[in-house]
């Protein structure tokens, strides 16, 4: 937006003025992400090379300055591509004579060596490390956060969050299949400049691959550019490797060249619909895995700390709860699974009729297995028996 232009331009103005231009580089290079989990050049040269910063060699500091553009041209992700980058830092430092011509050929046909890859917690678990980094920076400030040496111990599961991981994909995938949702076709439209829109999923198929380009036959004449220097093309494979010519491929729509009849597109691996989890431990409340979207790569919303939604099911055993507490229940109670109206006089509509979300009905049952199988009209019942205005005061003095 137009205020928020003038506000990064305030912002400039200041920094420029308190600032040299070497102490906001400085300042600027202790602080962004070079992958890999590696916030800040100096943890890059740790994580890559096992040395201090002032300690590299020409290739090794210009591939870390690579990574400097974004971490698709982390070696780990793609290793022709953080050659290929590296190679252009180091014309640039041969240039500007910040290396001499014999170090700058040694350096360009040197291959790139790293360390092995660590064991990634940050891939493992990337919307909890990035909840855990946010709140850090909050708390302490981002000098002691990148600066300050700091060991930080969390609650993370590895392998509950493997499992955590897998099933959140699992059921995307189900809910995709089942709700049939496909990409779009350009043959289907008759006036592809008018239907077409921004983010539309298309099907296309994969044409060529370039050097530059992955270039993908979406059909009417038209091609898809999909850059492989992208992160949202990378995601960490090789796309000459991953794709070969004929292959289905589902596209993101960017922008349309309808002249030359040329769109650019991003790849969409992931499957449309979200999700978010959080596995919390009931026994000291901590938080054991937690997935904030479909693919951390796509989106960096973290939805299940950020999204304000609908609580659901959830809520159903805090108000058994209060039902058990008040005496007149027991988990052995028992009600009917059967349709029912329940008469609200003084609200509008003045009636509401629960409905179970597999429309189906099991007759008399526990509470136990109401609440075990989540039935809508056991709790609909049950709620309107201890009265709502008692749930809601439970769930205040619950802190909710």
């Amino acid at each position: 937006t137009i205020i928020r232009k003038l506000k990064e331009m305030i912002l400039a103005f200041k920094i420029e003025f308190l600032f040299s231009k070497n102490e906001i580089i400085t300042k600027y290079l202790n602080i962004i992400y070079f992958g890999d989990g590696s916030y800040g050049i100096g943890a890059a040269a740790d994580n890559y090379f096992g040395k201090e910063p002032s300690e590299l060699a020409p290739k090794e500091v210009a591939l870390i300055i690579a990574m400097a553009k974004g971490p698709s041209y982390s070696p780990y992700n793609n290793e022709r591509l953080a050659l290929q980058r590296r190679n252009f830092v180091l014309s640039l430092m041969h240039k500007r004579n910040l290396i001499t011509k014999k170090e700058y050929i040694k350096a360009f046909k040197a291959k790139i060596d790293v360390k092995p890859q660590r064991r990634d917690f940050f891939k493992l678990a990337p919307y909890f490390i990035e909840e855990i980094r946010k709140r850090i920076s909050e708390d302490f400030g981002s000098e002691v956060l990148y600066g300050g040496g700091l060991k930080v111990y969390t609650t993370l599961d590895t392998d509950l969050q493997k499992l955590a991981n897998k099933a959140v994909e699992m059921n995307l995938n189900e809910i995709s299949d089942r709700n049939d949702y496909k990409p779009n076709s350009l043959k289907d439209m008759e006036d592809v400049e008018k239907e077409i829109e921004k983010n539309m999923i298309l099907k296309g198929v994969v044409k060529d691959i370039t050097e530059n380009n992955v270039v993908v036959d979406l059909g009417k004449g038209f091609e898809g550019l999909i850059k492989t220097s992208k992160k949202e093309w990378t995601w960490g494979v090789d796309p000459e490797k991953h794709f070969k010519k004929g292959d289905d491929i589902t596209v993101k729509y960017l922008w349309a060249n309808y002249d030359k009849k040329i769109m650019g597109v991003v790849w969409e691996k992931r499957p449309f619909p979200q999700a978010a989890l959080v596995a919390m431990n009931p026994n000291n409340g901590y938080v054991n895995a937690l997935i904030g979207g479909s693919d951390y790569r796509e989106t960096q919303f973290n939805r299940a700390v950020q999204s304000r939604l609908q609580i659901g099911s959830l809520v159903k055993p805090l108000y058994y709860t209060a039902a058990i507490d008040s005496r007149r229940f027991s988990m052995a109670s028992t009600y009917v699974d059967s349709p029912f109206i329940w008469e609200l006089p003084q609200q509008n509509p003045s009636s509401w009729k629960p409905r179970n979300y597999s429309k189906e009905f099991q007759g008399e049952m526990t509470l136990r297995n109401g609440l075990a199988k989540s039935i809508n009209i056991v709790s609909a019942k049950l709620m309107r028996d201890i009265g709502p205005q008692t749930a809601v005061e439970y769930l205040h003095k619950l802190g909710i």
